[in-house]
Order: C-alpha cells, then sequence, then structure tokens
C-alpha cells in the first residue's frame, strides 16, 4: 500500500518529507471520516460527494489505491443515483483500509 520508491520517483522527495504527507492524510482521515460517516447517516448525498472528492485526491497523490478507488466510488455514487446500502457498505471498506494504512504507517516510520 505504501509505497516510498514510487513516490520517490513521482516527486523527487525524500522520505521524512513523504512521512510528512502521510501523517497530514492520517490525520485528516481521523477529522474527515466521522464527518463523512455522519453525512451518509444524514442521506446529504451532495456532501458526501464532496467530502469523499476531498479524501481521493490525497490518496492518489501519496500512491494510496484502494483508498482512493473506494473514495472514488463513494463520491461518483453519491453524485449519481445514490445507493444507501453501497454507500454503507463502502464506508465498511473504507473504515478497513483506513485502519490497514494506519498500522502500514506506524511499521512503515519503525
Amino acid at each position: 500500500m505504501i509505497d516510498f520508491e514510487k513516490f520517490e520517483a513521482q516527486f523527487g522527495m525524500n522520505k521524512d518529507d513523504f512521512l510528512m504527507f502521510l501523517d497530514e492524510f492520517e490525520q485528516r482521515l481521523t477529522d474527515d471520516l466521522p464527518e463523512l460517516e455522519s453525512l451518509l447517516a444524514q442521506l446529504d448525498f451532495p456532501k458526501v460527494s464532496a467530502a469523499a472528492h476531498k479524501l481521493k485526491t490525497p490518496a492518489a497523490t501519496l500512491g494510496l489505491t484502494n483508498l482512493n478507488s473506494l473514495f472514488l466510488a463513494m463520491e461518483t455514487n453519491a453524485k449519481s443515483e445514490p445507493d444507501i446500502d453501497f454507500l454503507k457498505e463502502n464506508m465498511k471498506k473504507i473504515e478497513e483500509e483506513s485502519a490497514l494504512f494506519r498500522k502500514e504507517l506506524n511499521d512503515f516510520k519503525s
């Protein structure tokens, strides 16, 4: 999931800079996932789509393809013809993938 070599080749940054971006993204997940979940519970699909979009872009930049795909699916579904069951299941997958990212981030720092 975390691929420093790919990030380094693409952006020419060192490991410390990469870790800074990963930490910032981890903080965004901590701050924004509860809000995303709340918007979903309120069935506020335009805001669900916008919140997913906000998280999709940094996930893509950092090469976190699984999270990027999940946020893209949520953004797209919430924007078009929202399927609440799909969105709820996708939210569970986002939470699981976020937990894996956090574990991998901790391992990467070690």
